[in-house]
């Protein structure tokens, strides 16, 4: 997964320029994998753009549930109903301090 604002979510000031180079960047890197063979929806590879989301500890907290799940799996259908769950109204208020 990416953000749109990887770097400009991080800072106290935008670079579009930059955060537009890290998306290129990363939507190539998914391009080589799937051209050696690692399809998306074949279980081998996932990548996603998340608009608007930053580096930042609110959006990995979105996205790690989903990473994990992916990386884990078949272990992660059996174990994570016995894992605490964040509630919704902490994540999108976002707990923890982290701006986003």
């Amino acid at each position: 997964a990416c953000g749109t604002r990887e770097y400009s979510g991080t800072r106290d000031h935008e670079r579009p320029d930059v955060d537009a180079l890290l998306l290129q960047y990363a939507c190539e890197a998914a391009a080589i994998l799937e051209r050696k063979g690692m399809k998306p929806g074949q279980g081998r590879l996932v990548f996603q753009v998340e608009e608007g989301a930053g580096h930042h500890e609110n959006a990995w907290q979105r996205r790690l549930p989903g990473a994990l799940r992916f990386l884990l799996s078949p272990w992660w259908e059996h174990y994570a109903p016995t894992l605490p769950v964040v509630p919704t109204a902490e994540l999108e208020a976002g707990g923890g301090g982290a701006r986003d």
